[in-house]
């Protein structure tokens, strides 16, 4: 088995941004996307349910989703095959109304994070597929706004590639995801741990004062003249 060694990131390097705490920018995730770990496939604000071609995948892959779903239904798909090979599914929330990320392999088991499921707000997802781990059938391990949160060990392969459902299931649709897809990326690698904080953040862009000009602001809202914000440097 491969051993992944996790970089450790200090505060002051780079930080994760809660989703709802800042303004959401897809531009500035897309200008990640493309500079960073080659993509094999990109599309932003698809409407769901719907089917894309997500590229050829093998072996080690990242599936990132940048998505918005309510708790509607007692299962929501983010991306599944159903019916056809490889009959997998990486799941929104996992059956039966568990309110926590998974995977499914239809007719062998369902997957179950310990994780709960981000509702009703933007969130900023990434699954990567270590293929060495686990005896050679892999583990999928999740991240939230750029944070990772835990690994699965799978009983095959995740290998969830060409034509899938979006916010559903395909061919055969089950599990709607109720809710925005505002992005989707997909990478036929592992994406290191700080790309994937970066991406992250790239989407939940803060505007803060700079720290040399904070003073003056709010001496200036204090007299009710109103605050003035920059976008922080790159």
């Amino acid at each position: 088995m491969r051993a992944r060694f996790r970089n450790v990131l200090t505060a002051t390097a780079l930080v994760a941004v809660t989703a709802g705490s800042a303004s959401a920018t897809l531009i500035d995730w897309q200008n990640q996307v493309a500079s960073g770990t080659a993509n094999v496939f990109i599309d932003t604000n698809v409407t769901l349910p719907t089917t894309r071609n997500i590229g050829s995948l093998t072996g080690d892959k990242t599936y990132e989703l940048i998505v918005n779903g309510s708790n509607a239904g007692v299962s929501s798909t983010l991306i599944g095959v159903r019916g056809a090979a490889p009959d997998q599914a990486i799941k929104f929330e996992q059956y039966n109304n568990t309110g926590r990320y998974g995977a499914t392999l239809f007719g062998i088991v369902d997957l179950l994070y310990g994780t709960p499921t981000t509702f009703n707000q933007d969130v900023h997802l990434a699954f990567t597929v270590d293929s060495s781990a686990n005896g050679g059938n892999g583990n999928l391990s999740l991240y939230v706004n750029g944070i990772f949160a835990e690994a699965l060990n799978t009983p095959q392969l995740i290998a969830l590639q060409g034509n899938v459902g979006v916010g559903s299931t395909w061919p055969t649709v089950s599990d709607p995801l109720t809710g925005t897809m505002h992005g989707i990326a997909t990478y036929d690698s592992i994406m290191p741990d700080a790309e994937i904080l970066a991406h992250a953040n790239a989407y939940f862009s803060t505007i803060i004062p700079e720290p040399s000009t904070f003073l003056v602001w709010s001496l200036l809202a204090a007299l009710g003249i109103g605050w003035g914000w920059r976008r922080r440097k790159r």
